[in-house]
């Protein structure tokens, strides 16, 4: 059997048929057109190109917002870990009132900022210093304080101070308490400042996000200033306190 070639002839084709051909292209054209523009109204970009480019725009100052908000909170960590140090002098301070070698309390003013350092590390100091949870969350600090103290006070006494013994917690415990409250408060105006900090950024892109019209990001931008802002409250009052 022979193969057959079905071949279009424009030339030869009525002029009604082309009309209903070309109709039907441009139908179509019309159609995908249609469909193009509910997609893009669905996604939020009107504007067409122009809007994209602001939406890629705006996601990217999101992204630098993000880093400079980590920026301020590896600051605020590195700036509470150097009032470590003054803590562990006053603790040694306090002890040489009671205990003589210099080994142990060496060793025990270094234990104790132990729990102090773990807590740099969990940064919740904006949730622990609200009203409702700060005063366990001081009590849990001096426990975790007092629980190194007695391990040491335990432990065997230390080389070239064969008579020296630790006196009991209940004998210094106070003045650690002191130095680790007063830890606390130092805290506190870190991360004082350290919301300030965020307050500024979170206002510098809110404007620039309200200027691109992007209201959800400009929203985000005011609810975390918002945040700060009650967390600085709080804290203040916990300051006013003396952090008892």
């Amino acid at each position: 059997m022979g193969d057959y070639q079905v071949r279009a002839d424009l030339a030869a084709m009525p002029i009604e048929n082309m009309a209903l051909m070309f109709g039907g292209i441009i139908l179509l054209i019309i159609l995908l057109a249609a469909l193009l523009f509910l997609f893009v109204k669905r996604l939020g970009v009107r504007g067409g190109i122009g809007s994209l480019r602001i939406g890629s725009e705006c996601a990217s100052s999101e992204y630098h917002m993000n880093r400079k908000i980590d920026e301020i909170d590896r600051e605020c960590k590195g700036n509470m870990r150097r009032h470590l140090g003054p803590v562990k002098n006053r603790v040694g301070i306090a002890l040489s009132r009671v205990a003589s070698c210099a080994h142990p309390r060496l060793a025990i003013s270094t234990f104790i900022t132990l729990p102090l350092g773990e807590c740099i590390s969990n940064n919740h100091f904006t949730t622990e210093f609200q009203p409702e949870n700060y005063g366990e969350y001081r009590r849990r600090v001096i426990a975790l304080a007092r629980d190194e103290y007695e391990g040491m006070a335990r432990a065997d006494k230390p080389r070239g101070c064969p008579q020296q013994a630790l006196p009991e917690w209940s004998e210094i415990g106070a003045e650690i308490e002191a130095c680790v409250v007063g830890w606390l408060m130092e805290a506190g105006r870190e991360t004082i400042r350290a919301c300030k900090k965020k307050i500024a950024v979170y206002d510098e892109f809110k404007r620039y996000f309200e200027e691109a019209k992007d209201s959800f990001r400009s929203g985000i931008a005011r609810k975390c200033m918002d945040k700060n802002e009650r967390y600085i409250v709080a804290i203040e009052a916990m300051l006013r306190g003396g952090g008892a």
